[in-house]
């Protein structure tokens, strides 16, 4: 019985995952599209105002970025609100600025919803607590927390608006987003921690039965992309450290996991649109983001730079989507790899010939691919991963309490 249970075990952590891979791949295999003018016009042209930022300032820089590129259709519902930043007694680095919070500073976020998943009022009301999710037999997201990217320093959601309308389409799920120029806590006014302080304190408004909007945990997806994919991934891996409630599933576009820019593929600037920050450029990000007194001495800590944490156990599944001439394409490759040497179930889909954040501009036949991909993953991927976890941690335990019954005897 225990060689069967062993053998049953190894033989589902080994390969049941792999049914969700091969599910993803069958029904939203990404296409690879080749090169075409539209890319390289829009590469060339975000190329042409990347390389003039280092005549302006940031405050001008913030300006032109603020304004939406895209505005979403008529079908997006957008509902602006303000939530208060509760004091949670924040163990570890988030310490210190958690006992700032007096219960009184507001954060101002926004609901983004396609109008065919039904009416806004249907997701906050609130006089009756229509708005809780109950636990559901099976574990798929009910709603997306989402981080723009910007460097930390840039963007807001209305520039993110047509992305996360698109999301909230192909998923079927609302999405909230609370990272809002003037309001969020953007570096270098507020460096590190400040911008993870703020996503923990959103996703625990998420799941807060009480004054939040009560969803389970398990029930909440996080996406990002850019910084913002990284800021998602920190926030697990701090929540991970902390014994704290963990998402039931990540999706991160581009993320920009290493702020060291140290990898090979940031050679691939003549194919992409990001600049490399060279340590005297006037917008450099990542001294922005860690502040004076700490850069570049945490640049590699897990909660700044996550392809560098110890390990990736025990965290929800994650779904990577890169392009394959990204600056960013290496580290994101090397993230990948790391997350399989876990426990920690990752699908990373590489485009070939894509850019940065290539999801954000819609006329991309391979925007179009991820998105559904994204949609596969949300409605039906998550769950099945979710469903054979259980089963191959109950086998284990079943192992282990066989074990201990031959040792008794």
């Amino acid at each position: 019985m225990l060689d069967r249970l062993a053998k049953r075990a190894t033989l589902l952590s080994n390969n049941v995952l792999t049914v969700a891979t091969d599910l993803v791949s069958y029904f939203h295999e990404p296409k690879k599209p080749s090169w075409d003018i539209r890319t390289t016009l829009l590469c060339s042209l975000l190329q042409a105002l990347t390389s003039h930022g280092q005549l302006g300032e940031l405050q001008i820089v913030r300006f032109f970025t603020s304004i939406p590129t895209i505005p979403p259709p008529f079908s997006c519902n957008i509902h602006e609100i303000t939530f208060v930043a509760q004091y949670r007694s924040l163990p570890g680095i988030l310490k210190e600025l958690d006992e700032t919070e007096l219960n009184t500073r507001e954060i101002q976020a926004e609901w983004i919803v396609d109008k065919s998943i039904g009416p806004m009022e249907r997701i906050l009301q609130s006089g009756n607590r229509s708005h809780v999710v109950d636990v559901v037999e099976d574990s798929s997201p009910r709603v997306i927390l989402y981080a723009h990217g910007g460097a930390m320093v840039l963007m807001s959601t209305k520039t993110h608006r047509h992305l996360t309308h698109n999301i909230s389409k192909h998923t079927g799920l609302p999405v909230f987003s609370n990272f809002i120029w003037r309001s969020h806590r953007l570096a270098p006014e507020h460096p590190f921690p400040a911008a993870l302080h703020d996503i923990v304190l959103s996703f625990l408004h998420l799941i807060d039965k009480k004054d939040g909007y009560g969803y389970d945990a398990q029930n909440v997806m996080i996406m990002g992309d850019s910084a913002g994919g990284s800021l998602a991934l920190s926030m697990m891996l701090y929540m991970r450290d902390h014994g704290l409630p963990l998402p039931g599933a990540a999706s991160l576009l581009s993320p920009w996991v290493d702020l060291s820019m140290s990898h090979a593929s940031w050679s691939n600037q003549k194919y992409d649109y990001l600049p490399l920050l060279t340590e005297d450029h006037p917008i450099h990000a990542t001294k922005m983001y860690l502040g004076a007194h700490r850069y570049p001495y945490l640049i590699t800590h897990p909660y700044v730079s996550p392809l560098y944490a110890d390990n990736f156990d025990d965290l929800p599944p994650i779904l990577l989507q890169a392009g394959g001439c990204e600056c960013l394409h290496d580290e994101i490759q090397e993230l990948a790899t790391k997350i399989a040497q876990s426990n920690t179930y990752v699908q990373l889909e590489i485009y070939e010939d894509m850019i940065h954040v290539f999801q954000a501009f819609p006329f991309l036949k391979a925007s179009k691919k991820a998105l559904q991909s994204i949609g596969w993953w949300s409605m039906h991927a998550v769950n099945i991963i979710h469903k054979w976890q259980r089963e191959v941690i109950s086998l284990q335990r079943e192992l282990e309490r066989v074990k201990s019954l031959q040792i008794v005897t």
